[in-house]
């Protein structure tokens, strides 16, 4: 697993701390083509002013049959203070990651609101890393039959 960050002090924090860190922004990647099975990007896009660079390079660093997961503020932020950090550019609707999917030409992607997932950190410093994962499947099963899912934010799942 790497990490990316455009801040060198933040790069160099965690590198000693032992994290696969690297100094880059996600407009322009500094990895190969088709360098990574998987990406995961978690609140990130609502800052970027030209979300359609970063999509894009995603698609690019994604090898073959790759995976991404982008979570995201949903319009709904907007009444819990989206616009009360000066850093964020947009929030996101379902229409507007589609659009930014197609901008990437994955061959398929998905939309939802994302699961609602408290009490996950408790969890895992109490049961660990198995049990966790096991009730967050679970968990996201039963609450998408019952429509309960957190709809402050979205994920665009998307396929190479």
């Amino acid at each position: 697993m790497i990490g990316l960050d455009i801040e060198p002090s933040l790069v160099d924090h965690y590198s000693r701390t032992g994290l696969n860190i690297v100094l880059g922004s996600v407009d322009e990647m500094p990895f190969d083509d088709g360098a990574f099975e998987a990406v995961f990007c978690c609140w990130l896009f609502e800052h970027l002013w030209e979300p359609e660079k970063a999509i894009s390079e995603i698609a690019r660093v994604l090898a073959p049959g790759g995976y991404a997961c982008l979570i995201v503020p949903s319009q709904k932020s907007l009444l819990k203070g989206f616009y009360d950090d000066y850093t964020h550019v947009r929030p996101f609707t379902r229409p507007s990651l589609a659009q930014l999917a197609k901008q990437g030409n994955f061959s398929s992607f998905r939309v939802e609101h994302l699961f609602w997932t408290r009490g996950g950190g408790r969890l895992f410093t109490r049961l660990g890393e198995r049990a966790l994962y096991s009730y967050l499947r679970f968990s996201d099963r039963i609450a998408r039959r019952l429509h309960v899912v957190n709809r402050n934010n979205l994920v665009l799942e998307v396929w190479k």
